[in-house]
Parts: structure tokens; C-alpha cells; sequence
């Protein structure tokens, strides 16, 4: 499927801009990787998805993820936006690692699906 490929492959991606000290490109590949992944899903499991960004929205279509993947939705979700729009200074290291870990939880509960 082509989006689980496209999001795995956004976030190696994120995994250089982390190495490249590329923050916000980090923590919008983080959110986008998720997306693509859960997308791929959802067509998967019902021959469409919606056009949203929100992978809240998205992860509560596909199944009933636990509260770790929830609240890593929920840190998450905001920075396709805010990394797109917001001054580079204010995306940080640790708010990238933040947004790789948080990725990393929502991809593991997809690859269960």
C-alpha cells in the first residue's frame, strides 16, 4: 500500500532532520508519517478515508487504541500546523525527540492492525 510505504519512509526522514538539527521539519514529518500510516489503514479496512489531517480523528476510525496512543495523538495532532507556520526557533530538540517518540507509539499500535 502506498501510503503505509509513503509514511514509513516520512519518518526516516524525520529520523535525518533529527540527525540535521531540522526540529520543525522533525516534528511535521513525525505528524505526517502517522497520517500516511493510518490513512493506508483505513483504506485497507474500508476502501476510503477521510481528508483530514486530524490523525485523532484517524486513529479512533481504525480500531479502540489505548490511552498511551490517545494521548500520543493528542501531543502530536497539533504539529502539522504549527510546524509549517511557526518561527524555527521555537521548535527545540527536545520537542522534536518529543514528536519522534510519540510517532513511534501511534506506529507500533498501527502496525498491530
Amino acid at each position: 500500500m502506498e501510503l503505509i510505504s509513503k509514511g514509513e519512509e516520512s519518518f526516516e526522514l524525520a529520523k535525518m532532520s533529527m540527525e540535521k538539527g531540522v526540529y520543525w521539519l522533525v516534528c511535521f514529518l513525525s505528524h505526517q508519517s502517522v497520517e500516511l500510516v493510518a490513512k493506508g489503514k483505513l483504506y485497507i479496512k474500508a476502501g476510503s478515508f477521510p481528508f483530514t489531517h486530524n490523525i485523532c480523528t484517524l486513529i479512533r476510525l481504525l480500531g479502540n487504541p489505548s490511552q498511551e496512543v490517545l494521548d500520543a495523538c493528542e501531543f502530536l495532532n497539533p504539529h502539522y500546523t504549527a510546524s509549517r507556520y511557526s518561527q524555527m526557533d521555537y521548535y527545540s530538540k527536545n520537542t522534536a525527540e518529543l514528536c519522534m517518540r510519540n510517532a513511534e507509539v501511534i506506529l507500533s499500535w498501527l502496525k498491530t492492525l
